[in-house]
Parts: C-alpha cells; sequence; structure tokens
C-alpha cells in the first residue's frame, strides 16, 4: 500500500493527532467529515478574494499572485525544488510530490511572484480564515496553529517563505511572512519519515508528538518585554499609566464583562431587545449590545 503524507497530515502529526492519523492511514478509523464545518467551508468559499485581497495590499503592478485552482495557473518553476507536478492532481488542483521522496505530497493556495523580475516566484501563500481576534484568540494563532503545514510545503516545493493571509472574522485582515528554517524542515523530515515506518510496519506510533504553540517561529516576532524593558522605552510613562488604570479597574470590568456575558446569553432566539431592570439588551446585525437603559424623564 503506497502511503502519503500531506501539508494537512503533517499539521496534525506535529501538533499530537498522530494516533488518529495513523488509524486513519491504515483503515482503521474514518477520517473526520468537514464537508459540515461552518468554518472550513467558509475558508474554502472566502480563499480566493483572500488571496486576491493580499495582492490588492501589496501592490498589484509589481506582485502577482497564482491562485492553486489548475496546473495552467501554478507556476511550475519553483526554485531549488526536489519536486514534480503530480499527473491529474486532485480536482484539478496542482499538486506537487517531492521528486526523491514520492510519499511526501503538497497543494499549496497559491505563489507569490515578482512582476518587475521576470515573474520570478518569491514564495507560497496560503489564505486562513479565522474567528475574530480576542477571547483567546491571538493574531498569531493561527500561523502556530499551521506553522507545520507551512514547513511541510516549503520541504516539498523548496521555496524559502510563505506568505499568509489571514481573516478574521468578517472586520479584520493581516498578512504575515514565515520564513524556512532548515532544523524544522530536518525535525519534520524525521518525525515523517518515523510515521512513514510505522505505517509501513504495522506498528502504532512510539512518539507523540505535540510540540509547543509558544515555541519560536522564523518570522514571527517573539520578543517578550519585562518591566526594566519597558522602563527604558519612550512611551514608558504612557504604558504605566495605562496599566495603573487596567489594574484599578481590574475587579469591576471583569464583572461587568461576566454580565454582560451572562445578558447576551439570556435574550431568547426569538427576542430581538429586553427592555428591563435598568438594562437594554438589543440584537444588531454586529451582534447583542448591552447598555444602560436611562429613565424617562417624567
Amino acid at each position: 500500500m503506497g502511503f502519503t503524507i500531506s501539508a494537512t497530515d503533517a499539521r496534525r502529526l506535529m501538533r499530537g493527532d498522530g494516533i488518529n492519523l495513523w488509524k486513519e492511514k491504515k483503515g482503521l478509523a474514518k477520517p473526520e467529515d468537514l464537508s459540515g464545518v461552518l468554518r472550513v467551508q467558509l475558508g474554502l468559499v472566502t480563499e480566493a478574494f483572500n488571496l486576491s485581497w493580499w495582492q490588492r495590499n501589496h501592490d498589484n503592478e509589481k506582485f502577482g499572485v497564482s491562485a492553486n485552482v489548475s496546473f495552467d495557473a501554478m507556476p511550475a518553476f519553483t526554485p531549488d525544488a526536489d519536486r514534480r507536478l503530480k499527473a491529474g492532481g486532485i480536482g484539478g488542483v496542482c499538486e506537487y510530490v517531492n521528486t526523491d521522496r514520492i510519499w511526501q505530497t503538497c497543494t499549496p493556495d497559491g505563489v507569490v511572484w515578482n512582476k518587475e523580475a521576470d515573474h520570478l516566484p518569491l514564495g507560497l501563500i496560503d489564505a486562513k480564515h479565522t474567528r475574530p481576534i480576542g477571547d483567546g484568540n491571538e493574531p498569531y494563532s493561527v500561523i502556530q496553529a499551521n506553522y507545520w503545514q507551512f514547513v511541510h510545503q516549503m520541504m516539498v516545493t523548496g521555496f524559502k517563505q510563505t506568505f499568509v493571509s489571514v481573516l478574521y472574522g468578517n472586520d479584520e485582515w493581516r498578512p504575515f511572512v514565515v520564513q524556512r528554517n532548515e532544523d524544522d524542515i530536518a525535525t519534520l523530515l524525521g518525525a515523517e519519515l518515523m510515521f512513514l515506518r510505522e505505517l509501513e510496519s504495522d506498528t502504532p506510533p512510539g512518539i507523540v508528538w505535540d510540540l509547543p504553540d509558544d515555541r519560536p517561529i522564523p518570522g514571527v516576532p517573539t520578543r517578550k518585554l519585562t518591566t526594566s524593558d519597558v522602563e527604558s522605552a519612550n512611551w514608558a510613562s504612557d504604558f504605566i499609566a495605562a496599566a495603573s488604570e487596567f489594574v484599578s479597574n481590574y475587579d469591576s470590568d471583569k464583572r461587568l464583562d461576566a454580565a454582560k456575558k451572562a445578558l447576551r446569553g439570556l435574550l431568547p432566539e426569538d427576542a430581538v431587545k429586553i427592555e428591563a431592570f435598568g438594562v437594554r439588551v438589543n440584537r444588531t446585525q454586529r451582534g447583542i449590545v448591552i447598555s444602560q437603559l436611562k429613565e424617562k424623564a417624567a
């Protein structure tokens, strides 16, 4: 049986899901059906727009983006790549296969190229659509969660960097650049080779890879500032004042947020508004808004 390891497989393997992945590859378990997962399907639907938005915000005259929608649209001349296009692909999508390790495959979202330099390919591009920033979702969380997917794709295609275009909910967009790191390439290759041997020998994974989310990622800021760093900054006084205000009001603000959360949950699905006991709970196009209900003048 010819096993393959894709970029999605690499991400799952390095994030502690190797045992379930092994069972699926061996036919002992069914892969998760993603056709009904809203966030996954939204990501697919918004992918083309996401890539075009990246190009719009990166000088349309200089940078081009070729989306991975067909073999004709996907450049086949990536630099220093031990790879080839797999005949047929998946539904017309360009699939790369490593020349020396034909079990390594990937289907990147696209390629960024320089229009002013003979269409020189600059790197892969990946489109992500995630939930709004806040409530535990930091801007770089999506990069951390998908980092090994990017590493695998750069290993197969030979690119030195991956541009990442991220939509957060409906109101925010941010671009990132993840740099190729040869140490991480070697780490992933070793993990994949071990996993391949386990597949071929009917041996369940002996090592569960689950690297911490806060490990350094090339191209992603990791600098952490301490008290001494802030004190030496030219914005120290502003930070100290704001921090003091935050700390002094933390408990009351925390209680207020908890009350707002409870009130939002109490608004019936068939209701648009509650006005009672001094508060207004109002369902709007931007979500449920809580406000103080002012008494009407007599």
